[in-house]
């Protein structure tokens, strides 16, 4: 199982595999962004789609964005749909948002999402040993 950044070339490419796990995440907001515009954004560099792959399948997609505050710069993590098995498996492929994140000079890692993410992110380490903090239905890591 491994994560996956995608070009603008492959999102083109797999957006057929990949909008109805987009659609699932989307369907728990609260209407801010649609998976169009999800799409369009990514088309335009202003955010990120990822897949995790496992048996040359894609069993779930995410899309990232980074949030630029005056004093600091986050990876937001918008959507997770589709299925991860093995949910232990998601430390591997975490490391490789805190390193895309460190690579664009992000202090932290956010997930904007349901309560029970910090359920399922508790688990989930750092390579400096911090994990997810609830901060009210935002979870936060330091990178």
């Amino acid at each position: 199982m491994s994560l996956h950044l995608l070009s603008a070339e492959e999102i083109l490419k797999y957006w057929p595999q990949i909008s109805h796990h987009i659609d699932a995440a989307l369907e728990h907001s609260a209407g801010e962004i649609t998976t169009f515009q999800t799409f369009q954004q990514a088309m335009n560099g202003q955010m990120h789609v990822w897949v995790y792959v496992d048996q040359d399948q894609i069993t779930s997609a995410f899309a990232t964005r980074f949030l630029i505050f005056d004093n600091r710069k986050s990876l937001q993590i918008m959507t997770c749909g589709g299925s991860i098995a093995d949910w232990d498996k998601l430390q591997s492929g975490h490391s490789v948002f805190e390193r895309f994140a460190k690579e664009n000079k992000c202090q932290n890692i956010q997930i904007w999402g349901r309560k029970g993410w910090v359920k399922r992110m508790e688990n989930v380490t750092s390579k400096s040993g911090t994990k997810y903090k609830p901060l009210y239905t935002v979870i936060s890591m330091e990178i």
